[in-house]
C-alpha cells in the first residue's frame, strides 16, 4: 500500500503545486524507492475547526489526515 502525499494546488488536475514543503519529501521518497501517491488538495477542500478562545484549532483534508 503506497503512502499518501497530500499537496496543496491552485486547481485540481491542471493547477500548479504551490506547497513548497512537499518537494523535499517527494525527492526523498523517490531517492529511497518508496512507493507513494500524490493527492491534490485545494484550499476550499480543507475544513477548519474553530474554538471560541483560540480561533482555528486545526485544518484537515478529505480523509481527516493532511
Amino acid at each position: 500500500m503506497p503512502l499518501k502525499l497530500y499537496d496543496l494546488v491552485t486547481e485540481k488536475v491542471r493547477g500548479i503545486f504551490f506547497s513548497p514543503y512537499c518537494y523535499p519529501v517527494r525527492l526523498a521518497l523517490h531517492a529511497k524507492g518508496i512507493d507513494f501517491e500524490t493527492h491534490e488538495v485545494e484550499y476550499h477542500d480543507l475544513r477548519f475547526e474553530w474554538t471560541p478562545k483560540l480561533g482555528v484549532e486545526k485544518a484537515t483534508g478529505e480523509s481527516n489526515v493532511l
